[in-house]
């Protein structure tokens, strides 16, 4: 039973049993170790140390002169290469550094050497002292900026010097190597010859020592089995389980401490593992904004190629993002825009900074997008470009509304303006005949001219038609004020057209007699359904206007005809200063002149006659246009739809009706 018993422990994964034998083999080795140390330690001490100082001077050489060199000629290299000012003076400083570091190992490693390696170490100083005069060579021609001359110092007798500097290395790496492998062997042969005594002595003291492992045993299966515990833990996701024996300073302890490091990754590989879940999610919503927002958002290479567009983009300019892959970003743009990006905005962006401003984009079509645009440049951690950015948003709407705003102020400019000439036109208009009126009644009132009944008269009669003035200008002035309320009813009726056209000449002969202006009257015309008094205003409107511009000696004519689509046109012509082609709209307006009627000798009015005239026409579903060239004199014409010019049958329908 007791065998088969301890058979199960060798089997079993029983730690102390496995450090008890661990312990009791070890005891063996040990003994043995201890004899072969005291046999060969006198023996195999100055080995060690020869040994040693061989491969201290091996490590020396290769870090602090092969390896510096290497750097040094990288660096002489990048010198010369170099692209910028503040790159060449930092590879420049760098060179002075490692020259100063191997000037200092190479007199060390000098200084050091004995014998042959003395000779060594001399010629190794020669070689150097003509490399650092090559490298000081190519630093002053760099300075000179004489580059290309550099470039060849240094790739061609830089290259042979230095292949002369590894050559010399080589040969004595080469044989400190060999002399450490004698010295190795020398050991070894010695440790050897001794085994046999070291043996002996280790037989004689394996006991002890596995008594000593039995109990070396306990002392380390407890801490053992619970760094095991622990270590279960952890691999079950415990990460905040708790190492035990790390203040041991044996192998437990050290195992117990790389325990610890491999929780502390875990833990760290944890955190990075939720830090990069974290910026997946935060990928993830960037990508639904660029994806779903209405800014346009772009993506090119350094050289101004296309790497991505948002949908947004794909819509505004109607292209998808397979038929911009590779497109520069001229072919975004007009030419203005073009040249504004390429000379403005992409200096700024590659130098650092964030360009904004006003471009536009070019639609499929060809058609001319306003933007807000923002551009800037991403870079690496070497400060290179390795893509560029751009955000624009379509602000169509805004100019839009800058448009209609400049529009907006400009009308209320003209309309302050045109107020401004209308009350200083009332002012004259009213003031003129109201101070006729009161003078001359006056005159009447106090008898000043005696009996002359015939020169009272004539005053009465003045009065009256400063009366009739004033009726005129009040008239026209609650005319337009029905007109845009809204107010004004038409009384439609059939009209003797050419009848009236001559009615409304014979009242303005008066007008046109004293200053020579003849009248002409086309009285054929077809019968219109329209309001008499306002056919008769917008007749009596044009032909006053006609009048009034004429001239001395002018000559004003009016007449009507029917036009290619059944209209009825009434056109009055006069020979006067006529209106300038930017000012034909606007005279059309409330209170407005034109200059040249504004700086001829006819100021008189309230500017209210076109206007009226034109409301008029609107209400009867006509239009009243003006034809006119400065010094060429002025056409104004009515056109009445065709649905009010009438022919017998109609005038016959009509007057049954109106009975």
């Amino acid at each position: 039973m007791r065998l088969s018993s301890a058979v199960r422990r060798l089997r079993a994964p029983d730690i102390g049993l496995k450090l008890f034998v661990q312990n009791a083999v070890g005891g063996l080795g040990m003994a043995a170790l201890i004899v072969l140390v005291l046999v060969v330690a006198e023996r195999s001490t100055d080995a060690l140390r020869r040994v040693d100082s061989v491969t201290e001077r091996t490590i020396f050489l290769n870090q602090q002169i092969v390896e510096p060199l290497g750097r040094l000629r990288q660096h002489t290299l990048s010198l010369v290469l170099a692209p910028g000012a503040e790159r060449r003076a930092t590879v420049d400083a760098k060179v002075a550094e490692l020259t100063e570091e191997l000037d200092g190992a190479i007199a060390r490693w000098r200084r050091r050497a004995s014998g042959e390696a003395a000779e060594r170490a001399a010629r190794l100083q020669t070689a150097w002292t003509a490399y650092k005069d090559l490298i000081r060579h190519t630093r002053t021609q760099m300075e000179a900026g004489r580059r290309e001359a550099a470039y060849l110092t240094v790739t061609g007798r830089g290259r042979k010097q230095f292949a002369a500097l590894q050559s010399l290395m080589t040969e004595s790496m080469g044989r400190l190597n060999g002399r450490s492998d004698r010295l190795h062997d020398q050991a070894v042969t010695n440790s050897v010859a001794t085994r046999n005594v070291a043996i002996g002595i280790a037989l004689f003291t394996a006991l002890a020592l596995g008594l000593a492992g039995w109990v070396l045993t306990r002392s380390i299966s407890r801490p053992v089995a619970a760094l095991t515990g622990a270590m279960r833990r952890l691999a079950e996701g415990d990460l905040d389980a708790e190492v035990p024996a790390r203040e041991r300073g044996d192998e437990i302890g050290r195992m117990a401490r790389t325990v610890q490091i491999f929780r502390e990754n875990a833990r760290e590989r944890e955190r990075l593992r939720a830090e990069h879940a974290h910026a997946e999610e935060a990928r993830t919503r960037l990508l639904e904004i660029l994806e779903n927002t209405p800014d346009v958002i772009g993506m090119a290479t350094p050289d101004g190629r296309t790497t991505y567009i948002n949908p947004a983009t794909e819509w505004l300019i109607g292209l998808d993002r397979d038929a911009v892959a590779g497109r520069t970003i001229e072919q975004y743009h007009p030419r203005w825009a073009t040249e504004r990006v390429l000379h403005e905005a992409l200096p700024t962006a590659l130098a650092g900074g964030v360009w904004t401003g006003e471009t536009a984009l070019l639609t499929a079509d060809g058609t001319e997008i306003p933007v807000s645009q923002v551009i800037f440049a991403h870079f690496d951690s070497q400060g290179e470009v390795i893509r560029l950015s751009t955000i624009m948003r379509d602000i169509s709407d805004q100019k839009r509304m800058e448009r209609h705003l400049v529009e907006a102020r400009d009308q209320a400019a003209a309309a302050n303006a045109a107020k401004t000439r209308f009350l200083s036109t009332m002012s004259h208009e009213l003031r003129t005949p109201l101070n006729a009126i009161i003078g001359m009644s006056e005159v009447i009132r106090d008898r000043l001219l005696g009996d002359d009944i015939e020169q009272y008269a004539s005053y009465a009669d003045d009065i009256r038609k400063s009366g009739g003035h004033l009726l005129e200008l009040v008239n026209d002035l609650l005319d337009m004020s029905r007109l845009e309320a809204g107010r004004y009813e038409l009384n439609p009726e059939p009209l003797q057209t050419g009848e009236i056209l001559h009615e409304c000449a014979r009242m303005v002969e008066p007008r046109a007699e004293p200053a020579g202006i003849s009248l002409g009257v086309d009285r054929t015309a077809p019968r219109l359904l329209a309001d008499e008094r306002a056919l008769r205003q917008v007749v009596l409107n044009l032909l006053t206007n006609a009048v009034k511009f004429a001239g001395e000696g002018g000559r004003v004519t009016v007449g009507a005809a029917r036009t290619d689509a059944g209209d009825l046109a009434i056109a009055v012509t006069d020979t006067g200063p006529g209106i300038a082609e930017a000012d034909l709209d606007r005279v059309l307006h409330p209170f407005e002149k034109s200059e040249e009627r504004l700086s001829s000798d006819h100021q008189e009015g309230t500017g209210l006659g076109l206007a009226i005239t034109r409301q008029l026409m609107t209400l009867h579903d006509g239009e009243l246009y003006l034809a006119s060239a400065p010094g060429e004199g002025t056409t104004a014409t009515a056109v009445f739809p065709a649905g009010r010019v009438l022919d017998d049958g109609q005038v016959r329908s009509v007057a049954g009706r109106s009975a």
